[in-house]
């Protein structure tokens, strides 16, 4: 049995979620490696950048948005992360 539009994006939403949670909590070169494994046809991960671009607040700032990432990279590791 085929899936419906309706199923593959609920199914690409429920990687979105995930995926927004690790990018705050792991390595780049993990989250990837789990990308590829838990969406291996690359239209999916096509696909997941509109889910992902759809799920952004667009009445805040940027700044506020990407805060988290710029204290990662000054070497402060967001909450959970080893």
């Amino acid at each position: 049995m085929s899936e419906t539009a309706d199923q593959r994006a609920d199914r690409l939403a429920e990687v979105a979620v995930e995926l927004a949670v690790r990018v705050r909590d792991e390595p780049p070169d993990a989250n990837w490696r789990w990308l590829l494994s838990r969406l291996p046809d690359p239209l999916d991960r096509e696909a997941l950048a509109f889910v992902l671009a759809a799920a952004v607040p667009v009445d805040m700032p940027w700044l506020t948005l990407t805060h988290w990432a710029r204290v990662w990279l000054d070497g402060v590791r967001p909450r959970g992360a080893a």
